[in-house]
């Protein structure tokens, strides 16, 4: 379901309000540095990419970027378990099932967003067999994996969906959470649509990936008060217009768990000042769960 004007509007200020604090922060990387060193080293993976598209040696792949992500693959994320481990783990376990032959279909960048999903669907149903059979390859991996190696090639057009970007837009609302989706095709499109609301890819990399470590930098949502507003204008109960109700339950969505993330970032400072232990705690979604109506306000408590 596409996303409203208004949504977008209001993820555009709310990422304006966590870019304003980043670019107050001492804690910042050196984005020409990050830029000249990915170019340079960028280059020595597609010689990679290239060498195994001639010869298919699935290993020698394997062992090329196992090397260079231990050693010059600084700023390129690829060392940990969603990229060097799974494609480790598939390289072992997939050999069988031909995975080798099937990667040198799958690496070549896609041509459209519809391709980009399928191919990751077919590495997530690959890896699906492959547990059946013992592996330990996760599914939700796939779209990492085959994201971060069309990134490479083709870094205008494709991004990886890296964790320290998609867990700040799942924590914010603007994302749903990994395990809800029942295609990790779906979950990539989405995730890349969302990224592509914040203009160019390297700044919104840098700031929810400072955010993620800096959640308590930012005070609340500046769209906090519209979204109560709209949740009151917007369907509130399940009827004709389904697709206006689910765009209200994303948008109140958005407001709890801003507000949880507050209760839980003043927690320590509350229980200090009362001296005593206390966790916060946020309302569900609705008003009334039995007709599924949807609340319109949001609040946090403290309570022992």
């Amino acid at each position: 379901m596409p996303d409203s004007g208004w949504e977008i509007e209001f993820r555009r200020r709310r990422f304006a309000q966590l870019k304003a604090a980043y670019d107050q922060s001492p804690d910042q990387v050196n984005r020409e540095h990050v830029a000249q060193h990915r170019a340079t080293e960028r280059q020595t993976v597609n010689a990679f990419l290239d060498a195994f598209l001639t010869n298919g040696d699935l290993e020698q792949l394997r062992r090329s970027l196992d090397s260079w992500s231990k050693t010059r693959g600084t700023y390129f994320g690829f060392k940990g378990p969603n990229g060097q481990m799974y494609l480790n783990q598939l390289t072992k376990d997939g050999q069988t099932a031909g995975f080798g032959a099937q990667l040198t279909r799958w690496i070549r960048p896609p041509a459209s967003e519809p391709e980009a999903s399928r191919a990751i669907d077919e590495l997530a149903a690959l890896t699906t067999d492959l547990r059946q059979q013992g592996s330990a390859a996760q599914i939700a991996r796939a779209p990492f994996l085959l994201s971060w190696l069309w990134w490479i090639q083709e870094p205008g057009r494709w991004v990886p969906i890296w964790p320290s970007r998609e867990n700040p837009l799942v924590q914010l609302g603007f994302a749903k959470a990994a395990g809800s989706y029942a295609e990790q095709g779906q979950r990539y499109i989405e995730y890349l649509r969302v990224c592509r609301e914040f203009g160019p890819d390297e700044i919104s990399e840098r700031v929810l990936s400072w955010y993620w470590n800096n959640r308590s930098a930012v005070g609340l949502d500046p769209t906090a008060s519209e979204r109560c507003a709209m949740a009151l204008r917007l369907p509130r109960e399940p009827g004709e217009d389904d697709s206006a109700y689910q765009q209200n339950q994303q948008n109140i969505a958005v407001v709890l768990a801003d507000l949880s993330r507050i209760g839980k970032a003043l927690a320590d400072d509350i229980s200090a000042v009362l001296g005593h232990p206390v966790r916060s705690g946020t309302p569900e979604s609705f008003w009334n769960p039995d007709v599924r109506r949807i609340r319109g306000d949001g609040w946090v408590r403290w309570q022992p």
